[in-house]
């Protein structure tokens, strides 16, 4: 039994040492247990020549390049840099260093909003313990960055209004066709367009347009399922989408979708192949698509791997049924109502292809 004693008491005195020749050892790397090191600036810091440029900084072509930062310190310090456009995009870089030299910007964003064409953006530079913030000159952006394969140019070409379509663009004719009360297929425009649900009544709704993630345009269809079939509208175009792959396991398809987290507010991807090659797509060819509920608040994005993708039920697509991006040559958006009879709408935009995997989700 003193034996035993004597064995358990020793055990209990390694154990303690081990514990405690760890802790000891782990106080000595704090950093790798809280996260990064920050470096506070020392009194008397500066920045050499108070010098703080981009390169290059007008006619910025993110499709080409990136954004170089140049402005040395005095010491090592932990410095943040934020980039704001005029388009209500932002970035932010946090970094330790005597210079900017790491930091290099591809043309991404933060949040919700993109970078657009023509931005102009401002960038501020500021230390941790010190007063000094700088700003550059703004930079101009030609060409924004480019995330993949853009459905319709992101609407921007289209005009404004109640079915108004460039080159290649239709409705499906249905419910909103009629631009009556709340009605209504077609291009909005942030902070211009507007409808009013009942204009004889003065205290009808209005629906306003809303701020989109990428420009000033997105698409909005609004209607009421008068026949009770689920369908209400949609719109679509024939584009030639030129998709690299066509493997269904590495193609996402990619859009932001505004919802009012009303129950019944569906909508519908839809994407057509041109199987036979032809170079152009005909109407008895395969159809896909893709369902979602839309009951969120706001926008979100939605993505989807064309594998995951359905075939349209449908006597009249009589394709191949297999599914092939490189085919893929007409897109659609339909609004729908679930359960039947109700009224619905949805707003979407930056309808995008992606590679490999789906759009960031920032």
């Amino acid at each position: 039994m003193k034996k035993l004693k004597r064995n358990s008491i020793l055990w209990f005195a390694v154990f303690c040492a081990c514990f405690l020749g760890i802790s000891c050892k782990r106080d000595k790397h704090p950093e790798k247990m809280i996260g990064p090191e920050y470096k506070n600036a020392d009194p008397g810091f500066f920045v050499v020549n108070d010098a703080f440029t981009a390169t290059p900084s007008s006619k910025i072509d993110f499709t080409k390049g990136v954004v170089s930062f140049d402005s040395k310190f005095s010491q090592e310090v932990t410095y943040f840099l934020t980039l704001t456009g005029t388009s209500g995009a932002s970035v932010s870089f946090t970094g330790k260093g005597s210079d900017l030299s790491k930091v290099k910007w591809d043309g991404g964003h933060n949040g919700l909003y993109f970078f657009t064409a023509n931005d102009q953006v401002t960038a501020e530079l500021s230390f941790l313990g010190s007063n000094i913030v700088l700003k550059s000159n703004p930079l101009t952006i030609a060409k924004p960055k480019s995330y993949g394969v853009l459905v319709g140019e992101d609407f921007e070409p289209f005009k404004a209004g109640h079915k108004k379509w460039p080159s290649g663009w239709y409705t499906f004719t249905g419910e909103a066709e009629s631009g009556k009360n709340g009605a209504y297929n077609g291009i909005f425009q942030y902070p211009t367009s507007s409808i009013i649900v009942d204009p004889t009544d003065p205290n009808s709704e209005v629906i306003n347009s809303v701020k989109p993630p990428s420009g000033s345009k997105y698409y909005f269809i609004s209607g009421t399922d008068a026949n009770n079939d689920f369908y209400i509208d949609g719109a679509g175009g024939e584009i030639a989408l030129n998709l690299a792959t066509n493997n269904p396991d590495s193609v996402y398809y990619n859009v932001f979708v505004y919802g009012r987290g009303f129950v019944s507010d569906k909508g519908s991807l839809k994407i057509q192949e041109d199987d036979n090659g032809s170079g152009k797509v005909e109407d008895h060819e395969d159809e896909l698509f893709y369902d979602f509920k839309i009951t969120w608040t706001g926008w979100k994005l939605i993505s989807v791997k064309y594998s995951d993708l359905s075939f349209t039920k449908d006597a009249k697509f009589k394709g191949n049924k297999i599914r092939e991006p490189k085919k893929a040559g007409k897109v659609g958006f339909t609004l729908l109502s679930d359960p039947s009879g109700a009224t619905t709408r949805y707003g979407f935009d930056y309808p995008v292809f992606t590679y490999g995997k789906p759009l960031p989700q920032n």
